[in-house]
């Protein structure tokens, strides 16, 4: 297994913040404990920012996709593009 390079940061906490993490995490496992929490709120803040990207306007315009012009060449070239996946085979039952 590959040994991730790490980094010591120093964080500010509320006090009372704190005080709550020291009575529910053992000393040896906060660090773990800040990386995945931090991993997971760093998901949730890019998918919205993602997000809130996809709302402010269109993804493409009709301009830049002449081959997209109407349903029937969206749907062709979505079926052109499914033909390119590789399907695993099912398993065999023994």
């Amino acid at each position: 297994m590959a040994i991730t390079p790490t980094e010591r940061i120093n964080v500010i906490f509320p006090k009372a913040l704190l005080d709550e993490l020291r009575r529910y995490v053992p000393p040896r496992e906060r660090s773990a404990f800040i990386v995945r929490a931090t991993e997971r709120e760093l998901r949730r803040t890019k998918l919205s920012a993602t997000l809130c990207s996809l709302l402010a306007g269109p993804v493409w315009t009709a301009e830049e996709h002449p081959g997209l012009s109407d349903e029937k060449a969206i749907d062709r070239a979505v079926a052109e593009s499914r033909a390119t996946w590789r399907v695993s085979p099912e398993p065999e039952d023994d």
